[in-house]
């Protein structure tokens, strides 16, 4: 009995040993072929037999192999503090095992550094969570090297979380250019626990930084030693690529960029302070390709932040409409622009548009102009060089809440309702009442200056004008520097287009340049959009069919929109089917049960003699047909696939092209302006009147008898035809008879 007891104690005395040891112990990873994992006591030494823990534990990485440098996170472990030095630098992993979600508490007590690189070429990759809690309300500060130091680094990835306790700030110490921080996971803090990055600092905020729960500043100076006042970063600079937010952010002398797609919300809810400032040189850097944008939201903000935006541009002599969301650019400091020539000569390719000059026309500026750009004015401009281009415009940013108001007019003319415009802000703006905010979007706000019947924005994307408002799948939202058209309502004065800082929005994805993608989930939403093109002269045109249980055959604001008054040399529209004014319309919605039975007529304007119908944009389900009919020639096409019709004289409006949506299969004959007969089934059919009509169908063989008879309003099904022999088909109503012959087999 007394061997067994003591054989238990034993174990039990190791046990103990392999527990934490509050002091300093040093990383040799030589147990690194069993396992990597921090309580593994084989893989540290001078530490008692046990592994490094507690409020006086510092760990030194100054020893190892070249084989393994990766520590391994397996349990909660604290530090006061954390080094690395010694023979081994290059890149070093702190892990955690599969499943994990361990923690390393920095406490730093009686240290102000609770990590240190005392070494160069050291670059940490922090996959565990990472804690800073000191005893007491303190800043804590991570020094990545020294002027002496070459290439050190930490990157926190997407598995890591950093988190600063409710009394500890953090300061990054750099000391010398090179030395990087990346940020690729979450971080959060409370209200008052800043993050500053002191001295020649280069900063990343990867496209996978998640911020939601940072509640303190972000400070960039170089001598700063707290969270508020100024200072002055003499090298280094920020790139944001994700969505980046903080209560302020403060800036010295170098610049943050933020990229394309990537966002920073400064989201202090009070003007306590400012949100948003450069005390130095520096400035904040909005970017803005083709077809997405950066932006910037900082409600609160006063003095004046520095702020340049880059807009790529299409170059090739393209042009390209904007808005100037800077204050204080002026057209003479735009550097980039084409120059004008022949009766253009003297002036730069940046313009407005003036709808009370000849009916509507594009003003251009002098070259060298001190004319400063407006907020919300739209403007067009052009790019000198090929391929993609990009124009800056420097300024301050405007951060009011005072609402910006763009006067708009009803001049007298063919254009004179038209009006370009321009978002103001830095930041994505909300379209519709149908996404986000149904009180604060653009068209919401405004509708009351814009024509019922133009409920929408106009908007160049570098090939064709496009039409945006409820109907749109994917473009939702105005983004930073987009410029488009309104049309403005008859009989308004003293109108404005106001843009709100409540129709902000950051990260709302595409521009107006960018291609529209089917889209729509919702199963009683369905759209198609279909092109025609002039295959003598390569222009083309296109118009939406939208089909909602929201919608109806009349006009519906927010959802139909006549067409923009750019005309090609081909030009195509609908009308409403019900109380029609003459309105050409580049977008028609209708209810979603119309998809069933509803034929729209198709205008079109060209002297082309040849022209092709497409659908380039479909997300009707396959339950639907969709024909178009050719009342000329008498004929009805399957739209699958693209239609080439020739042409002997100018078409010149409606009345010969119809689409027909229906459920059926492919319809069968034409009768007249009246009636439409198609094969519904194997062996039915369906006949479409007049809405309010009366009709009696009665189908006879050869012989003269009776096989079939029903009497319906607007249409009805004939169901159970023999399809091995032709019939006779006669319809009636008080107006006329109709007869004809058919077979469906």
């Amino acid at each position: 009995m007394q061997k067994v007891l003591l054989i238990i104690f034993f174990i039990f005395s190791i046990n103990i040993n392999s527990q934490e040891d509050n002091i300093t112990c040093v990383w040799t990873g030589n147990d690194y072929l069993n396992n990597t994992n921090w309580g593994n006591a084989s893989n540290w030494t001078a530490c008692n037999g046990g592994y490094p823990s507690g409020s006086s534990a510092v760990v030194n990485v100054k020893s190892g192999n070249s084989d393994n440098k990766t520590i391994t996170l397996d349990r909660d472990i604290t530090l006061k503090q954390f080094k690395h030095g010694g023979s081994y630098g290059g890149a070093w992993t702190l892990a955690q095992p599969s499943g994990g979600s361990n923690t390393l508490t920095l406490e730093g007590t009686g240290v102000s550094q609770v990590w240190q690189h005392n070494r160069e070429d050291v670059q940490w990759t922090i996959g565990a969570n990472i804690t800073i809690d000191a005893a007491t309300t303190s800043t804590k500060e991570l020094k990545l090297g020294t002027s002496s130091h070459s290439n050190n680094s930490i990157t926190f990835s997407n598995a890591s979380t950093l988190t600063l306790s409710s009394d500890t700030s953090l300061r990054f110490v750099f000391d010398k250019d090179g030395h990087t921080v990346t940020f690729n996971g979450t971080v959060t803090g409370g209200s008052g626990r800043d993050i500053i990055f002191k001295d020649f600092h280069t900063v990343t905020f990867g496209s996978s930084v998640v911020m939601t729960g940072y509640l303190g500043d972000l400070d960039f100076f170089a001598t700063q030693n707290s969270g508020s006042g100024t200072g002055t970063s003499t090298s280094g600079g920020v790139t944001v690529n994700g969505d980046v937010r903080a209560r302020e952010v403060h800036l010295g002398s170098s610049d943050m960029t933020i990229n394309t797609s990537a966002s920073l919300t400064c989201t202090r809810d009070s003007s306590a302070a400012s949100t948003l400032r450069t005390d130095g040189t520096g400035k904040f850097i909005v970017k803005a390709s083709r077809t997405a944008s950066a932006s910037l939201i900082a409600k609160f903000a006063t003095g004046s932040p520095n702020i340049r935006f880059d807009r790529e541009t299409d170059g090739d002599s393209e042009w390209t409409l904007i808005g100037v969301p800077v204050v204080g650019e002026i057209v003479s400091d735009i550097t980039g622009l084409r120059a004008g020539s022949g009766s253009h000569s003297g002036k730069v390719a940046i313009g407005y548009f003036d709808n009370a000059l000849n009916n509507g026309e594009y003003v251009y500026y002098n070259s060298g102009a001190s004319t400063e750009l407006e907020l919300g004015k739209g403007y067009l401009i052009s790019p000198d060089g090929s391929g993609v281009q990009t124009i800056s415009f420097t300024g301050t940013g405007y951060f009011s809440s005072t609402l910006v108001q763009e006067p708009v007019t009803v001049e007298s003319g063919t254009y004179g309702n038209w009006n370009l415009v321009g978002n103001p802000y830095l930041s994505y703006l909300m379209l519709t009442d149908n996404v986000d905010d149904s009180v604060n979007s653009f068209l919401e706000v405004n509708k009351g200056n814009i024509d019922n019947s133009a409920e929408a924005v106009y908007a160049w994307d570098g090939a064709e004008w496009d039409i945006y408002n409820k109907t749109s799948n994917t473009v939702n939202h105005i983004a930073p520097g987009e410029g488009f058209f309104i049309y403005a309502r008859n009989g308004g004065t003293g109108m404005n287009m106001n843009f709100k800082e409540d129709m902000q929005k950051n990260g709302k994805g595409l521009n107006f340049n960018a291609s529209m993608v089917n889209g729509g989930d919702d199963k009683n939403i369905s759209s198609l959009n279909l092109r025609i093109e002039d295959l003598e002269n390569g222009d083309s045109d296109k118009i939406r069919l939208y089909f909602n249980n929201l919608c109806s055959r009349g006009l519906d604001p927010g959802y139909d929109a006549r067409k923009f008054f750019v005309k090609n040399s081909v030009r195509v529209f609908t009308k409403l089917l019900v109380e029609d004014k003459g309105i050409k319309l580049g977008i028609q919605a209708l209810p979603f049960s119309d998809l069933k039975n509803v034929i729209v007529p198709i205008g079109i304007n060209t002297s082309s003699s040849k022209i092709k119908f497409s659908v380039y944009e479909r997300d009707l389900s396959h339950l639907y047909n969709v024909f178009l009919e050719d009342r000329l020639l008498n004929k009805i096409m399957k739209l699958d696939n693209p239609i080439e019709i020739s042409l002997d004289e100018d078409e010149n409006g409606l009345g010969r092209f119809y689409l027909h949506f229906t459920d059926g299969m492919i319809p069968e004959l034409t009768t007249d302006d009246e009636l439409r007969i198609f094969k519904s089934s194997e062996n039915s059919i369906r006949i479409m009147g007049l809405p309010n009509q009366i009709y009696k169908a009665k189908i006879y063989d050869l012989s003269g008898r009776l096989l079939n008879y029903k009497e319906f309003k607007h249409y009805s099904y004939l169901n159970d035809i023999d399809v091995k022999s032709i019939k006779i088909l006669k319809i009636e109503s008080d107006k006329k008879t109709v007869i004809k012959k058919f077979n469906i087999e």
